[in-house]
């Protein structure tokens, strides 16, 4: 069982998904095994990434409930 991409936007935006949790899993990463220069700029960008990853699901989450109302 695979993904499937489609041309519509239900294909970008999973992809926006998929990068976007790539992103915070590689950033996470880096912020917690790095211990040189860029150990503290890490951390930070890892918390701020973190915070949109939140905030971005959230309101998926909450568009998604929403739109359950609509079902005629």
């Amino acid at each position: 069982m695979g993904f499937t991409f489609s041309e519509g936007e239900e294909g970008k935006e999973l992809g926006l998904g998929v990068l976007g949790i790539g992103i915070l899993f590689l950033l996470g990463g880096y912020a917690f095994s790095y211990h040189g220069k860029g150990y503290r700029i890490g951390k930070w960008l890892f918390g701020i990434a973190l915070i949109i990853a939140i905030v971005f699901f959230g309101l998926l989450w909450y568009s998604w409930q929403l739109s359950k109302g609509f079902n005629h």
